[in-house]
């Protein structure tokens, strides 16, 4: 199971002008094994590169599980074959916008966007001086919302 000391995690919600919205996480490490992980999963599941400020892959099939605990949350994405295993990972969870998690939960899914250390930073840092942002294409992953 990863630890969150060796990953960054970040919550956002877009609404869509077809009415849709989507509960996002985003998720980057400075980590180079982590990285490395990271980068692995996305490949083997053959993460499909999506623009979030317009539209996820509404139609993509889940590779795992989100699940929204009292303390934290834990991801799990499901394994392929002999090669790879699966990947856990665990974070403490402060407080979220109610929005979010009614989106999250009414939704069924979480989106798990990985931006990048640098443009995590990036949005990071906007967030911090009150500036808009605008999410980067960016690999993602859709994971099922479980209790």
């Amino acid at each position: 199971m990863q630890n969150s000391q060796q990953a960054h995690t970040m919550n956002a919600l877009r609404i869509y002008d077809d009415g849709r919205s989507a509960a996002i996480v985003l998720m980057a490490s400075d980590d180079p094994e982590v990285q490395f992980s990271l980068g692995r999963v996305l490949g083997l599941h053959q993460a499909p590169s999506a623009d979030l400020e317009v539209s996820p892959p509404w139609d993509a099939g889940d590779v795992g599980d989100w699940q929204i605990g009292p303390s934290g949350v834990l991801l799990t994405v499901q394994g392929i074959g002999d090669s790879f295993m699966g990947m856990r990972f665990s974070a403490d969870w402060g407080a979220t916008a109610p929005g979010w998690r009614r989106q999250a939960q009414d939704n069924g899914c979480v989106w798990l966007g990985f931006p990048g250390i640098a443009e995590y930073n990036q949005i990071t840092e906007a967030i911090a001086c009150g500036a808009p942002v605008a999410l980067p294409v960016m690999p993602v992953l859709k994971l099922e919302v479980v209790k």
